[in-house]
């Protein structure tokens, strides 16, 4: 009766396969340690060069950063505990996208959103509205073909996610699993 293990089919995210099969070959303590380490360094990495920028001041950028570390919620963790989940590595890919989307390099923002929602379904969808809506606003200093490409570039890089969850019946929420009764 493992609650992740039973909640696994109708939880989307390809976090949890690609940690199972890595823990194989390195020791699952090593193997969060390292993405942990991972997903906070890119996270303040990324917070700063955002930071930088919109304000150009590298005192504003390095305090950007350093305040961050106050808010521990905001690295998808619990204030007492440290946690790690999809989260701690969903939020860099979220800035990483903000980032090349403030350097107007659309193109990489949209695939390496669309590689969000595979990693953090929440976080990559709601970007992707909020970069919609930048678009739509915008369309003809874009253009419709650019829209276009932007969104078949974010349906094509997110895909694997969005199938996963068609294939999956609607009618098996996560309370009526069996191995969970």
């Amino acid at each position: 009766n493992d609650l992740l293990k039973a909640s696994a089919p109708y939880y989307y995210t390809v976090f949890n396969p690609i940690n199972a099969f890595l823990s194989r070959y390195i020791n699952i303590q090593i193997l969060l340690f390292g993405l942990y380490f991972i997903g906070n360094y890119l996270t303040f990495l990324m917070i700063f060069y955002i930071s930088k920028i919109l304000f150009n001041n590298n005192t504003v950028s390095l305090l950007s950063a350093l305040l961050f570390l106050a808010n521990k919620s905001a690295l998808g963790q619990s204030t007492l505990f440290p946690d790690f989940s999809q989260r701690t590595i969903g939020l860099p890919l979220v800035l990483i996208s903000i980032y090349l989307f403030l350097k107007n390099r659309h193109y990489l923002s949209m695939t390496v959103n669309g590689l969000v929602v595979i990693f953090h379904g929440w976080y990559g969808i709601f970007l992707f509205s909020l970069y919609f809506l930048y678009f739509i606003i915008n369309y003809k200093r874009i253009g419709m073909f650019n829209l276009a490409k932007f969104l078949s570039l974010f349906l094509l890089f997110s895909s694997p996610l969005i199938i996963w969850k068609l294939l999956t019946p609607l009618d098996n929420p996560i309370f009526n699993v069996p191995d969970l009764l």
